[in-house]
C-alpha cells in the first residue's frame, strides 16, 4: 500500500504528466493511435460490432437485459484486447519477414535496425493492450456482481412467495 506521505506528491505528478504540452506533440500522439486504427470504437465497424455482439450474446447467455448490458461491455473490451493482439503479431510477422538469412557487410545492422524499430512500436502497442485488458477485468467484475445480485433478487422474490402462501 502506498504510505499517506507519498499518496499527494503521487498526484501532483500524475496531474503534471498527463501527456504531450507542445502543439506538435499533441497532433503526433494522437495520430498514433489512428494510425493503428486502436483509437477507433469497435461499433464503427461492422464486422467487430458483429464479433462484440455474438460474444456477448455468448457470455449473457438467456440473460436479463442489465445482464446483457454488462456481456456487451465485456465483450468490447475483449474485441479490443484481440485487436491489439492481432495488430501485433501482423507487426510482427511484416518485419520479421523482412529479416533474411543474407550475410553481408550490412545484414548485421539492418537485422539490429529492425528489431530496434519493433520494440519501440510493441512497447507503444502495450500501453493499448495494458488498458484494454484493465477494461476487460472491470468489466467482468461488473458482470459478476450484476449477476450475484440478481441471483439473490431471484432468491429473496422466491423466499417472499413461499412466506406469504403459508
Amino acid at each position: 500500500m502506498t504510505p499517506p506521505t507519498k499518496i499527494l506528491p503521487n498526484q501532483h505528478n500524475a496531474r503534471a504528466n498527463t501527456g504531450p504540452k507542445s502543439a506538435s506533440g499533441k497532433p503526433r500522439s494522437s495520430a498514433n493511435a489512428r494510425r493503428h486504427g486502436l483509437a477507433v470504437p469497435i461499433w464503427s465497424d461492422p464486422t467487430l460490432a458483429a464479433e462484440a455482439t455474438a460474444l456477448a450474446k455468448h457470455i449473457a447467455g438467456a440473460a436479463s437485459a442489465r445482464v446483457m448490458a454488462h456481456a456487451i461491455e465485456v465483450a468490447d473490451a475483449q474485441i479490443d484486447v484481440v485487436r491489439v493482439r492481432r495488430w501485433r503479431l501482423d507487426l510482427m510477422r511484416k518485419h520479421l519477414s523482412d529479416l533474411d538469412d543474407s550475410d553481408g557487410p550490412d545484414s548485421k545492422c539492418k537485422k539490429a535496425s529492425i528489431v530496434a524499430n519493433l520494440a519501440t512500436q510493441l512497447q507503444s502497442l502495450d500501453r493499448y493492450e495494458r488498458r484494454a485488458v484493465s477494461r476487460r477485468n472491470r468489466a467482468i467484475q461488473s458482470l459478476d456482481a450484476i449477476r450475484v445480485l440478481e441471483s439473490l433478487s431471484v432468491e429473496e422474490a422466491g423466499a417472499n412467495i413461499s412466506v406469504g402462501t403459508s
